[in-house]
């Protein structure tokens, strides 16, 4: 994926889909919202690979805004071992020092879908 469309996949497909568990969903809508994510999660794997960020050496703003949106995924207690590569990726966001300084300051601490439930 280009950069441009990378944004606009986080902002439209992961972003925007996690809308419906934001209100108190049934368990159908959950699930199938879950399911939504999922394959969604399965693209950005791909694109993630072997590489360290999105898209290669460099950290961009692409995966600063990935970072913040599958940190919901503990939020909404959503199981990321299928994606082992996302979750390291997250690792690897958190353990830059300007993530560390930001959760700091804003008295947060990590969030991993790791460590989901």
């Amino acid at each position: 994926m280009a950069f441009l469309e990378l944004v606009n996949f986080i902002a439209t497909e992961l972003h925007k889909g996690f809308g419906p568990l934001w209100h108190h969903p049934s368990a159908g809508v959950r699930e199938a919202t879950i399911e939504y994510l999922s394959k969604r999660f399965d693209i950005l794997d791909r694109q993630l690979g072997d590489q360290p960020y999105l898209t290669g050496e460099t950290f961009t703003i692409a995966d600063a805004y990935a970072y913040a949106i599958l940190n919901w995924t503990k939020i909404h207690k959503i199981d990321m071992h299928r994606w082992p590569r996302l979750m390291a990726f997250l690792d690897r966001v958190a353990a830059r020092p300007a993530v560390l300084r930001a959760l700091a300051e804003e008295g947060l601490t990590q969030v991993r879908p790791a460590q989901s439930a």
